[in-house]
């Protein structure tokens, strides 16, 4: 996992299987990105191979703490296997989710669309 940044947004980069084992790691990043920063958040899921339950509670956990505080949070180039995961949830209706990091900030950065 690696926290990065782009012009006006916060860059969360998963990778590999993000599980229960890995959960307090990844709720301990995103607990940082709502508490230090401000603008949007953006989840780069490109490289994760597996994701459970536990981490779709950790992504919607995100999205209620970002919306409290007026924040968008965008799903980015989501893998085969989690793009399936979020539509046999719904959870794609849910989430804003984009092909690649350049639509995601083009469509949540103010300025940059």
């Amino acid at each position: 996992m690696e926290r990065s940044a782009v012009p006006g947004a916060q860059v969360v980069t998963l990778a590999g299987e993000i599980d229960m084992a890995v959960g307090e790691i990844v709720a301990g990043a995103f607990r940082e990105v709502v508490d230090d920063g401000d603008g949007p958040v953006l989840v780069d899921l490109a490289s994760v191979s597996f994701i459970d339950s536990t981490s779709l509670k950790l992504l919607l956990n995100l999205l209620r703490r970002l919306t409290r505080a007026g924040r968008k949070l965008a799903l980015v180039a989501p893998s085969p296997h989690v793009k399936r995961l979020l539509d046999l949830t719904a959870l794609s209706y849910t989430f804003a989710i984009y092909d690649g990091m350049e639509e995601a900030v083009a469509a949540c950065v103010p300025g940059e669309g």
